[in-house]
């Protein structure tokens, strides 16, 4: 249901030094690029090292990004330390009202995305609309930088 999926199997997954340049997604079911590592924990403090670089997507259903690692509802199961970087994306014609989603209750779990660009309808959308169109909830880190 995503073009790249990134999906931990249990405690013993190590995702770390993942590099992922000029991906190209469209008309995936759901997501371009989902990463769901909730399963990581519970064995210690866990660490994740991701950076996509140059992602074009287009007109998937959902997402274009969507990160998830026990949402901010779930009980507290291990620590995960992450730095998941997205480096200057082109997502182009959104079928949901979010571009990026992401959920989480790991208090040291960082996402930035530098320098989007988001176009709808044959027009590139302002630094505002971009920064509405990310949905975040959790006590950790989204950061955009435009």
């Amino acid at each position: 249901m995503a073009g790249i999926n990134f999906e931990s199997n249990n405690s013993d997954c190590v995702m770390s030094n993942v590099r992922v340049l000029n991906p190209v997604t469209r008309n995936n079911t759901k997501f371009g690029i989902q990463i769901g590592i909730r399963k990581m924990l519970g064995n210690g403090n866990r660490v994740a090292d991701i950076l996509i670089k140059n992602h074009l997507y287009e007109g998937s259903e959902k997402n274009s990004f969507k990160v998830v690692c026990a949402s901010q509802f779930e009980p507290i199961l291990g620590t995960m330390s992450a730095s998941i970087r997205v480096l200057n994306p082109v997502w182009k014609n959104p079928k949901s009202g979010y571009h990026v989603y992401f959920s989480t209750n790991q208090p040291k779990f960082q996402v930035s995305i530098v320098a989007p660009k988001v176009i709808s309808n044959g027009r590139i959308m302002s630094k505002t609309e971009v920064a509405n169109l990310l949905k975040f909830t959790g006590v950790s880190r989204l950061t955009l930088i435009q």
